[in-house]
Parts: C-alpha cells; structure tokens; sequence
C-alpha cells in the first residue's frame, strides 16, 4: 500500500499535523480517521460532526467525499485543511 505524506492544518487548534495517507483511501473514510485522531489530540478543540470537511489549504476547494487521495491527484507535501 503506497502512502504520500500530507500537511493537514487544523483552524480550530491553530496546529498542522504531518499524515501519511494511503493513496487508496477515499476522502470521507480520510475525514472520519483524522477527526477521531485530531478529537483526542486537541483536548475537545477539534469536535468531529456531520459537517466536517477537508479542503485543499491554497485554494480552499473542497475535496469530494467519493474520491480517493490518489484520484485527486495529492502527493508528498499536499498542504489540506480539516474544518
């Protein structure tokens, strides 16, 4: 299983965390992993909900659900934000 290592900035904490993600792992499987990690991280900072998203931190597009981290088109160094 390949990964690519990502930067993923947390807002609500003000921290940037360093994950390696599988390249076959769907964004919204993605989403459900890293706020169960970021929830216990945080200290109740960072609340995971329906409404979590992740989103590329340049443009601030929003990474569809559906889609896998290799579909995407992320790679080592990827900078994403998780909201």
């Amino acid at each position: 299983m390949e990964k690519i290592l990502v930067e993923v900035f947390v807002p609500a904490e003000g921290v940037s965390y360093d994950v390696l993600l599988p390249r076959e792992l769907r964004i919204g499987e993605v989403i459900s992993l890293l706020s169960r990690a970021f929830s216990d991280l945080s200290d109740g900072c960072f609340r995971e909900g329906d409404t979590t998203f992740l989103c590329d931190r340049k443009s601030g597009k929003i990474l569809s659900l559906e889609r896998t981290v290799y579909e995407l088109a992320l790679r080592n160094g990827s900078s994403l934000m998780l909201i």
